[in-house]
């Protein structure tokens, strides 16, 4: 599941190809599931994790997906909508999301205590921060307390983490 924050600050059309590109990591061989929720003042589902759709899909639709474009950031109500979907339509599958942000969210406790539950409940969280300084451990607290599922890049940087990223999502351990 990719998690994409879509606020007034983030370079949209930037962050949009790089998480196409990860999720295009995720999809091969075709048959495989993602999900995808962009974010601001509410979540938006983009591509629905019950659905079974070609990389060509799906690369359609994270670049058909609008900016929402409102200055506020409601990551724990993307972070929860996401991890409701992963429950219900992936339980069988490897539990994972990605949350792609470029700042903090409106109410940080909140987003804390969300991303300890997806986590508790057994799904694995990463959030990549793009051109993001993280004064508050927002980041960390969104990987559910794992440094090393954290990542941070500039925009003209993002494509330099995907490799690493990619391979972090899919271990196993």
């Amino acid at each position: 599941m990719i998690v994409l924050d879509s606020t007034t600050n983030i370079n949209y059309d930037e962050v949009k190809s790089f998480a196409s590109k990860l999720a295009y990591a995720f999809t091969e061989p075709v048959g495989r599931k993602i999900g995808f929720i962009s974010y601001s003042l509410f979540p938006t589902n983009e591509i629905h994790p019950s659905q079974s759709l070609h990389p060509v899909l799906i690369e359609e639709c994270f670049r058909n997906s609008l900016h929402q474009n409102y200055t506020s950031r409601h990551t724990s109500d993307a972070i929860l909508n996401a991890m409701k979907q992963i429950q219900e339509y992936s339980p069988d599958l490897p539990m994972r999301m990605v949350v792609i942000t470029s700042g903090m969210s409106e109410r940080p406790a909140k987003t804390k205590e969300i991303a300890s539950l997806a986590n508790a409940a057994g799904i694995r969280t990463f959030a990549v921060g793009v051109s993001f300084q993280d004064p508050g451990n927002e980041l960390i607290n969104i990987a559910g307390g794992h440094a090393d599922r954290v990542f941070q890049a500039e925009y003209e940087d993002l494509n330099g983490i995907l490799l690493r990223l990619s391979e972090s999502v899919c271990s196993i351990d």
